[in-house]
């Protein structure tokens, strides 16, 4: 029932006057720039100088006192503040929280002007690399790509301006070792130097860096000859430039580099089974770090070490562990340390010293677990508590005791204390008048909180169902489990002896669908999950669909079906095991409702920003009276396979979910009788 007035009070008029007050008021004060300030020239000076002076004890305490003693700053240089703070000192936690600060000030204003989208993504590539201290991959690659976006939102093309992003996409890909993964991030690094280094010198050190760095990566990989390749063309490059350094200093420098190419291409040619050659690199290798990088030398030695023990060569061995005994700082804790160790081991082994043989592979061991727990202890840094220390609270002391934003609050408080007494009073009036409504509201009420306690308790009821199905949930989750815990326990014994070929990538794959099932049963037995904890990584997609199709590729042989790929293999961020669950149950409907001898043709490719998945079949087709439930969990949504294969109608909205998660889209066309065609598309990184 509505209240209506009959006609307008005088305090309807007040009110109005109020409401246009605050707003003139607001209007006049949002004059002075937010993002700059009023003192922007001033605080341009500051930070001109600490450049000049450098990151020091001394830059920082003159930046605090130009804060303390001028206000006026803006959203921008308090951003600035912050972002030079974390470039000085050795404490993580306070770094993080002078970057979280730049980033919570900067990124309203992230697409204000050029200089403001570089510091905000200068601010969010600094959380990167700290998050990427601590070795939380996940969140660090997330810092990275919006720093990326951040650029990208505010219209800035320069390819240089990228580099930072190339470069830490590629380290931390590299320390994950998806090493394959890396080799596109540098890459993209040694083409971009010739334009992005006016410096002849850090030029060529950039790209030979980072032709090696390739070499490197595809090596780790398991290819050889791509890593040989590119060992060939860092070498080649250094040859050709190397006589266009003529001081002492840069003439060591370059034959330094040569020296660390050789003791790569030495690894591969050992790989190889090229002993004699993988010898004369790795000597030279040896001869030209000894002076200049002993701990790389080590690591070289160890390579040739380990060569001769595979030749059964102990005499040469034997020579190899005195010059390393001689170098080795044996009191440090790291990984040459505990491959020195190992080896040594080895090589007691083989003379038959079964003691010393024991002793030095529990050295190792020894220091394997000093390092994890360093590493561990160094993960453990709590950042939380800092949020609050003293440096959040000068942001906010920063940002109200600012003149302009006292007075906008004062005068629309002043505003909005006049609207409100002008409204209660109207409303004070108009329910004098209309007190015969009053008990017809009462009623109305009552009413309405007998509807809400029956409401209450049928949702009560629901909420127990929920409970017991959950719990069942659980036990079944539970005991599937135990056996496939098993399986994957079975399955990496039998990966320890098996040597590269088809069974061992079978048992491979085996494996990854073991640790898939577990993710699944783990989301089943967790009913508590949000969507907000989707936890996402860097995927190869199109290998994603070739493991898939060769899980299911006995379901299709069973029918005589064939499976055709036309794939490319673009980089996604996605959850693996979810998007592998779609993928299978598209296929696996594809081959259950496709008669015997049918062709199913699976296809991906890019378009734009996103990527498009398309799985066709010529099998029975979706009748029209299926077409809007069969993404939808409703009865009668199922029905059985060409082969009288049984189907539940779950699969289906349980991939619209996902897909829904990733921000992607599921649709499908079909003509019954002729086939389905199902379609996926999802957003991926450029």
């Amino acid at each position: 029932m509505l209240l209506r007035l009959k006609r307008k009070s005088p305090l309807c008029y007040y009110s109005i006057f109020a409401i246009i007050f605050s707003i003139v008021v607001l209007q006049l004060y949002s004059c002075t720039d937010p993002l700059y300030g009023t003192n922007r020239k001033y605080f341009d000076q500051v930070f001109d100088t600490i450049r000049k002076q450098g990151y020091n004890e001394a830059s920082m305490h003159y930046l605090d006192s130009a804060f303390a003693h001028v206000k006026g700053a803006g959203a921008y240089h308090l951003g600035a503040r912050y972002v030079s703070k974390t470039y000085f000192g050795n404490n993580y936690a306070a770094k993080r929280l002078n970057a979280d600060s730049a980033v919570t000030i900067l990124e309203n204003y992230a697409t204000a002007d050029k200089s403001t989208a570089l510091l905000y993504s200068e601010a969010l590539t600094i959380k990167g690399n700290l998050s990427f201290d601590l070795k939380n991959y996940d969140e660090a690659i997330r810092n990275f790509v919006l720093s990326k976006a951040a650029l990208s939102n505010a219209g800035i093309s320069d390819s240089c301006e990228y580099y930072k992003y190339y470069h830490n996409m590629a380290n931390i890909l590299y320390a994950q070792k998806k090493f394959r993964m890396a080799v596109p991030f540098f890459q993209r690094k040694y083409q971009l130097a010739e334009n992005c280094f006016s410096e002849w010198a850090l030029q060529f050190l950039t790209i030979q860096e980072n032709l090696d760095n390739v070499g490197i990566c595809y090596f780790k990989a398991g290819m050889p000859d791509s890593a040989a390749w590119y060992y060939n063309a860092a070498l080649n490059y250094i040859q050709q430039n190397e006589t266009k350094f003529t001081l002492p200093a840069q003439v060591e420098n370059v034959a330094l580099t040569k020296a660390v190419v050789y003791g790569n291409m030495a690894d591969v040619l050992s790989l190889q089974k090229k002993y004699q050659d993988a010898e004369h690199y790795f000597i030279q290798s040896i001869s030209g770090t000894k002076a200049a990088d002993p701990y790389f030398t080590a690591s070289t030695r160890l390579s040739l070490l380990s060569m001769y023990l595979q030749l059964k060569e102990t005499k040469k061995a034997g020579a190899v562990i005195s010059n390393i005994a001689n170098t080795i700082d044996t009191t440090q804790v790291n990984l040459v340390l505990e491959k020195y160790f190992k080896l040594l081991s080895e090589f007691h082994s083989q003379y038959g010293n079964n003691n010393s043989a024991h002793a030095s592979l529990l050295r190792a061991y020894n220091i394997k677990d000093s390092i994890t727990r360093r590493d561990r202890l160094f993960n453990a840094i709590d950042v939380g508590k800092e949020l609050e220390n003293r440096e959040q609270k000068a942001i906010t002391e920063s940002l109200n005791e600012q003149k302009r934003i006292k007075g906008i609050y004062i005068l629309v408080a002043f505003g909005l204390a006049i609207t409100i007494l002008t409204i209660a009073l109207l409303i004070w009036k108009n329910l004098k008048r209309k007190s015969q409504y009053l008990k017809r509201l009462g009623l109305l009420n009552i009413e309405i909180s007998n509807k809400n306690t029956d409401l209450r308790q049928t949702l009560d009821s629901l909420e127990q169902s929920n409970r017991d199905n959950n719990n069942i949930m659980r036990v079944v989750a539970h005991d599937l489990k135990n056996p496939i815990t098993a399986i994957r326990t079975l399955l990496y014994s039998l990966l320890k002896n098996e040597k590269p070929g088809p069974f061992r990538e079978t048992l491979e794959l085996m494996q990854t669908t073991c640790v898939d099932s577990i993710a699944l049963i783990r989301d089943l037995s967790n009913n508590t999950r949000k969507v907000t904890d989707l936890s996402k990584d860097l995927v190869d997609i199109g290998k994603l669909i070739e493991q898939c199709t060769d899980l299911n590729q006995a379901k299709a042989k069973e029918k005589n079906q064939q499976l055709t790929l036309h794939i490319d293999h673009p980089m996604i961020m996605l959850n693996r095991q979810k998007i592998s669950r779609v993928i299978n149950n598209i296929v696996n409907n594809a081959i259950k409702f496709s008669p015997d001898n049918a062709e199913i043709i699976i296809t991906l490719e890019r378009k734009d920003h996103n990527i498009l998945l398309s799985v066709q079949d010529n099998g029975i087709g979706i009748p029209a009276d299926l077409k809007n439930t069969i993404m939808a969990l409703q009865p009668g949504s199922s029905r059985e396979g060409t082969a009288g294969e049984e189907s539940y109608g779950l699969g289906l909205s349980i991939s619209r979910r996902i897909i829904e998660e990733h921000q992607g889209r599921i649709w499908f066309e079909s003509e019954v009788g002729k086939g389905s065609i199902f379609y996926v598309e999802l957003p991926y990184l450029d």
